[in-house]
């Protein structure tokens, strides 16, 4: 009994270090990924330069390759998910390629979402 005890408190032990590792990434990444965008509102330009990153942002997702790129992954995931269902794969498949079909859309619809909820701002 004493050695599961001591096993379960190594593996708790170890969670927490890999929950500590965790968020050191993910504050490291924030960091990195926002001082760009701090960056240039510090500039002389200020908020018209960051109009102009949006744009140049939002113009990769409306881009034809852009499309064209997410138009094949529909059609390799829907091959793949009927492959799957006819292997007998049932509820895994949705499990599998459900999400990744979900953020294939959402990359597809990005700018027609971001202009709706930017409608009016100009």
């Amino acid at each position: 009994m004493e050695k599961q005890y001591e096993t379960a408190l190594a593996k708790k032990e170890c969670a927490v270090k890999v929950n500590w590792k965790l968020a050191l990434i993910m504050a490291i990444m924030a960091l990195v990924i926002l001082s760009p965008t701090f960056a240039v509102s510090a500039e002389s330009s200020g908020i018209d330069a960051l109009d102009s990153f949006s744009e140049q942002f939002l113009a990769i997702f409306t881009s034809s390759w852009v499309e064209i790129v997410c138009i094949i992954a529909l059609i390799i995931i829907g091959i793949l998910a009927v492959a799957g269902f006819q292997n007998g794969g049932g509820i895994q498949v949705f499990k599998t390629f459900v999400p990744w079909a979900i953020g294939v859309i959402i990359i597809m619809s990005a700018s027609a979402i971001t202009d709706f909820f930017w409608e009016g701002v100009k």
